[in-house]
């Protein structure tokens, strides 16, 4: 039944499948972290952003540690079970599981006894017990990432999504609890409160790991069964480890990277904003909203695009090593006109309601839209930039190239540490997400460069980018004349969905209008058959 199901996914349809179950799962994960931090900020106010400091370190270290280890174990199984190598399979298992454990408990002890002086810099001490109550979770997300790479080498997506709905579902509802706990009956401080909703993060981390902890017995041992038998290798287990770890180590480093971004913010914002200002305690609410507010929104759109990556990368890997680059390049241009379907509509409709959308979604925080307004309506455009980040990164990893992302984002952070302090003296608050933008653009420059160079592939700028990039612009300036008509008779909650259902409509007609998407692309989509036999006219060839 188990190897039936694993054939089927290997032709295509069960890729998407694949795909799909995590796409879910990641909008249903995004929408419990909004009942996670929408609550949590109108409970703490500015306390949030030592909630947000504290969060920012674990994430770094998070991805400095096992950021590249799902996908380097996916890859690694993967090729096992089409050699029919159980025994390296089991290996993987094992000797990952081994490294991936000590290195969790370290990281957590580190953090622990670091605290204080971490505190000190980003804080003046005042995340301390964010940061304390964090620590644990670099442990459990090192026995998770593990578990949920060797699921995924077999095709298998549904432990990976229930364990990252388990995480999300623990810490909104364990991290609120603690926190309405701590304010309404235990009458302890705002700040003690601010930990134990951190708090909440490591038992929902702890969650999903216990979960896939117990998912292993039975269910890695019945993908392990379906596994046709083939050759064993004669590897030791620490060979097969080091292999496996050479394709993670510039996967994690990247991500890395990419988290450093999101913690020179944390670290420099609040002291260049006190500067400019003249105004610590401003500084702080400006962060705290930015973080929380303008931060959260602009991650959203990450999940429709992060499964695509997931499945690029050994699609096209795959596709390298038969040897068939053209199959190759189809896939990465597909990727690419995905990604800009999906990601300039939400770039520029973000960019247009930046406000609205702000106080929509964190009600109750008068300060939210004021403080963060401008910052999300910059922000918002690096959302496009970021998912072409993802998607021509995820395509030279699956190239056996690494370390090319790696030069790319030491180039943007080079120039996001420069731009940052002068711009934050030029302009303000907005100089944090220009250094932003500029990160973003510099790093995509610089990948697609690399890119051309390894494949050939000329990308077509007007079908690729273009034409939907001009269907977007259309739909983001009706949201904005519809909002600001419809805004003076009705509620602004009521303004905002009509202006999104009216963005929604105008960009479907303008992609119809102008044929922007092609009918190999809609044959992929589910029912696609039935769209083009009805609607075929309205696409490109």
């Amino acid at each position: 039944m188990v190897r039936e199901r694993i054939h089927k996914q290997d032709k295509g349809r069960g890729l998407l499948s694949g795909v799909f179950i995590l796409t879910v799962a990641g909008i249903l994960v995004k929408v419990l972290g909004f009942a996670y931090k929408v609550p949590l900020n109108a409970l703490l106010g500015d306390e949030m952003a030592n909630v947000n400091a504290a969060y920012a370190i674990y994430a770094l270290l998070y991805t400095a540690a096992t950021a590249g280890v799902p996908g380097a174990i996916s890859l690694s199984v993967s090729r096992a079970v089409a050699l029919g190598d159980k025994r390296r399979i089991r290996l993987i298992l094992v000797s990952s599981l081994a490294f991936l454990l000590s290195l969790g408990l370290f990281l957590f002890l580190g953090l622990a006894l670091l605290a204080r002086p971490l505190a000190e810099m980003n804080s003046d001490g005042d995340s301390y017990l964010c940061i304390l109550a964090i620590s644990p979770a670099l442990f459990f997300t090192a026995v998770a990432c593990v578990l949920r790479g060797y699921f995924q080498g077999f095709s298998d997506m549904k432990p990976t999504a229930v364990s990252q709905l388990l995480e999300a579902l623990g810490k909104a509802v364990l991290g609120l609890l603690l926190v309405v706990l701590s304010l309404k009956k235990w009458g302890y401080s705002h700040a003690t409160a601010a930990s134990l909703g951190v708090f909440g993060i490591t038992l929902g981390v702890a969650l999903g790991a216990v979960y896939l902890a117990l998912e292993l017995p039975w269910r890695g041992r019945e993908l392990l069964r379906s596994v046709k038998e083939g050759k064993g290798t004669a590897e030791r287990g620490s060979a097969v480890f080091r292999s496996v770890f050479s394709v993670a180590l510039p996967i994690t480093l990247t991500s890395a990277m990419m988290s450093l971004s999101t913690l020179m913010d944390a670290q420099m914002m609040r002291p260049l904003l006190s500067r400019y200002y003249g105004d610590a305690a401003l500084a702080k609410a400006v962060y705290s909203d930015y973080s929380t507010g303008a931060v959260t929104l602009y991650n959203l759109p990450a999940i429709f695009v992060a499964p695509l990556c997931t499945a690029l990368v050994p699609y096209v890997s795959a596709a390298l090593v038969r040897g068939e680059k053209r199959t190759a390049r189809q896939a990465l241009e597909s990727a690419l006109g995905a990604t800009s379907l999906l990601s300039l509509p939400c770039a520029f409709g973000m960019s247009a309601l930046a406000g609205p959308l702000l106080t929509f979604v964190f009600r109750g925080d008068e300060d939210m839209a004021a403080n963060a307004g401008v910052l999300l309506s910059v922000l918002g455009v690096s959302v496009f930039f970021l998912a072409l980040l993802m998607v021509s990164s995820s395509a030279l990893q699956a190239m056996g190239k690494e370390r090319l992302p790696i030069l790319s984002l030491t180039v943007g952070l080079l120039l996001k540490l420069a731009s940052m302090p002068l711009l934050v003296h030029l302009l303000g608050k907005v100089g944090v997400p220009l250094s932003t933008l500029l990160f973003f653009l510099s790093v995509c420059a610089l990948n697609f460069h690399f890119v051309k160079k390894e494949t050939g592939i000329r990308i077509r700028v007007g079908d690729t980018f273009l034409r939907p990039a001009l269907c977007a612009l259309l739909s983001a300036l009706s949201a904005l004349l519809s909002f600001s008509l419809v805004a003076r008779r009705w509620s602004p909650d009521l303004s905002l969905i009509v202006a999104i259902l009216v963005a929604v409509l105008v960009y479907a007609f303008a992609l119809l209008f102008t044929r922007t998407v092609s009918k190999g692309l809609v044959e992929k989509l589910p029912f696609g058959e039935k769209i083009l036999g009805r609607f075929e006219r309205f696409f490109s060839p």
